[in-house]
């Protein structure tokens, strides 16, 4: 049997280079991280991104995720249904959890602005979510910089 055999439909070669490249975005991240950290003179340990800020970040996370996890089950009986091209992008499981996790990121950005007195922190958090955009659009549109 030869080595060169295909595992689960894939390239020999994929999942080194989904590991590398996992490795290299988290690398990314965490020196964007320092960077933005140095830039605007945070302390490491100022606030955690897991955190809430107050009773009204938690409920808001709770409804957004609430919605978010009822519209999959929503998204899901409505595809099953659909033959594979006339699947409605609303409803893909990977549109539903972008458009989550920027509108998490962006309730986290708002209640750091309004209610947290170090007002670089929102700028932090901000240019993280933008970062975040930025990278991952660059990833799917270069097809992973060209690797995939």
């Amino acid at each position: 049997m030869s080595l060169n055999i295909l595992w689960y439909g894939v390239e020999p070669m994929f999942w080194y280079k989904l590991i590398i490249l996992i490795l290299f975005v988290i690398l990314l991240i965490i020196v964007f991280r320092v960077v933005i950290r140095t830039i605007l003179r945070l302390e490491k340990g100022e606030l955690n991104a897991y955190d809430f800020i107050n009773g009204n970040h938690k409920k808001i996370h709770r409804i957004i995720t609430s919605v978010t996890i009822l519209w999959l089950i929503l998204g899901y009986m409505i595809n099953i249904q659909k033959d594979y091209m006339d699947e409605l992008l609303l409803f893909k499981p990977g549109y539903i959890l972008m458009i989550s996790t920027g509108l998490l990121g962006l309730t986290r950005v708002y209640m750091e602005w309004k209610y947290v007195e170090n007002k670089k922190l929102y700028v932090f958090t901000l240019s993280q979510l933008v970062f975040y955009i930025i990278l991952f659009v660059s990833i799917i549109m270069t097809n992973f910089f060209g690797w995939f």
